[in-house]
C-alpha cells in the first residue's frame, strides 16, 4: 500500500535549497519536489520545512530548528496529525537520529537513506548504538553499488534490508546548450573568465586534499607541455583555509599555470558553468560514494575524466560518455586521458550526447521515486 504521507529529515546542519546546501539536502530538496507529484511529503531541514502535495508546496520557519535543538524540534512537528493512516519516515545521513525517532514515532515506518559510511564510523556513533539504528530502521536505501557493498562488510546483518536505489538529475537545471540566449551566456561566461579558443577543463567541489585539485593542476600542466594542448583549469568550489598546508600547495602549483580558482558558486550557477566548459575533471584521491558533480555534467554534455574507483565507476560509462583513469593518483595518467578529448571535438560531442541520453534515461528522480514507492508499500 503506497504511503499516505513522507517525512524526510536532513542532516540540519545546512539550508535546505535554493540556498547553499551540501548535496544532501540538494538530493533530497530534489526528491522531495518529485515526491509531491504522488503523495503529502514534508522535508525537513536547517530552521524550515518545506510542505507539498497536490497542487501546493509552501515554506514554514521551525523555532529553535537548528544545532542541538534541531531534532527536538522536527519531532515536535511530526507529532502533529498526520494526514494519513500510513506515513513513512525517512532520516537521511543520520543514524544517530534514528533512536529517538523509532521512540517518538514507534506506528511510522521508518527509513535511513545513507550517502556515506562517514556518520557511521566511530568518532561518529558508537558501534553499538550504529548496529542499533541499522537494526531499528524497516528499510536502508544506498545510493550506489558501492557503498552497499562497503555497508554489508561492517554490519552482514542488515543485507536483506538495504537496497541501492539511484538518484536523479534535475534536468530542468542541468541540461546541455537549448537556446540561442545560453548559447550566447557560455560565450560571454568565457570571455569573463578570459577564454578564447582555450579548452576549458572544470573541476567542481570542495577543494580539499581528497578532491584531488592538486592532480588535476599538475594534469593541465602536462597537457599542455607534453601533449601540445592549450588547455586551462577552472577550479568551482570552496577552497581550503587559506593558511593552510593544502592551501599552500595548491598556490605553489597553480603559480603560473592557467588556473582560475573560482570559488563556492550558488547551484544555480553551476550549469551556465557546465556549459561554458569542455570537459570535466573528477581527480577524487579518496572513497566516493557516487559523485554527483559527474551526474550533472553528463547531463549538460560534458564528457568525464575522473578516478576509476569506488561509486565513481557507476556513474560515469568508460569510453561511451567518459574516461576512468586506473592511475589516478598519477597525474600524468589524467593529462594522457584528458589529451584525446581535449583535442577531438567531435569526440567531446559524441561522449557528451552519451551522457545526456544516459542521465535522462537512466539517472532521473521519476525513475527514482516510483523505486522509493515501491519500497516504501513494502513497509506497510
Amino acid at each position: 500500500m503506497k504511503p499516505s504521507e513522507v517525512a524526510l529529515i536532513a542532516p540540519g546542519t545546512a539550508a535546505l535549497p535554493p540556498e547553499p546546501s551540501t548535496s544532501v539536502e540538494i538530493y533530497l530538496y530534489d526528491l522531495w519536489r518529485t515526491f509531491c507529484k504522488r503523495v503529502d511529503t514534508r522535508l525537513y531541514g536547517y530552521r524550515e520545512r518545506l510542505s507539498g502535495g497536490a497542487g501546493y508546496q509552501h515554506r514554514t520557519t521551525l523555532d529553535k530548528a537548528a544545532g542541538q535543538r534541531y531534532l527536538a524540534a522536527v519531532l515536535r512537528d511530526l507529532r502533529s496529525p498526520s494526514r494519513g493512516s500510513s506515513r513513512i519516515v525517512q532520516v537521511d545521513n543520520r543514524p544517530v537520529y534514528v533512536q529517538s525517532v523509532r521512540e517518538q514515532m514507534p506506528s511510522d515506518g521508518l527509513v535511513l537513506g545513507l550517502h556515506s559510511l562517514t556518520f557511521l564510523q566511530p568518532q561518529r556513533i558508537e558501534a553499538a548504538a550504529a548496529a542499533r539504528a541499522l537494526g531499528s530502521v524497516d528499510q536502508i536505501v544506498v545510493n550506489s553499488s558501492y557503498l552497499q557493498s562497503a555497508l554489508l562488510d561492517s554490519f552482514p546483518h542488515v543485507r536483506d534490508d538495504c537496497q541501492v536505489i539511484y538518484p536523479g538529475v534535475d534536468s530542468d537545471l542541468f541540461h546541455p546548450c537549448t537556446s540561442q540566449k545560453q548559447r550566447s551566456g557560455r560565450r560571454e561566461l568565457r570571455r569573463r573568465l578570459g577564454v578564447g579558443q582555450e579548452i576549458v577543463v572544470l573541476f567542481v567541489g570542495r577543494v580539499i586534499e581528497r578532491k584531488g585539485v592538486d592532480v588535476a593542476i599538475e594534469a593541465i600542466r602536462i597537457l599542455r607541455q607534453q601533449f601540445g594542448v592549450q588547455a586551462v583549469l577552472w577550479v568551482a568550489g570552496p577552497g581550503p583555509h587559506p593558511g593552510s598546508r593544502y592551501a599552500r600547495i595548491l598556490r605553489r602549483l597553480a603559480k603560473g599555470s592557467p588556473v582560475r580558482f573560482l570559488g563556492r558558486v550558488r547551484r544555480s550557477h553551476l550549469p551556465d558553468l557546465y556549459r561554458a566548459a569542455d570537459v570535466f575533471v573528477c581527480p577524487s584521491q579518496q572513497p566516493e560514494a557516487l559523485g554527483l558533480v559527474n551526474l550533472e555534467a553528463q547531463a549538460c554534455g560534458l564528457p568525464v575524466v575522473a578516478s576509476s574507483d569506488w561509486g565513481i565507476r557507476e556513474s560515469v560509462a568508460d569510453g561511451r560518455s567518459g574516461t576512468l583513469v586506473t592511475s589516478y593518483r598519477n597525474p600524468s595518467a589524467f593529462a594522457k586521458a584528458l589529451a584525446p578529448l581535449t583535442r577531438d571535438r567531435d569526440m567531446r560531442r559524441s561522449y557528451g550526447s552519451a551522457g545526456i541520453r544516459r542521465m535522462r534515461e537512466l539517472w532521473n528522480w521519476e525513475r527514482s521515486a516510483d523505486e522509493y514507492m515501491r519500497m516504501y508499500s513494502r513497509i506497510h
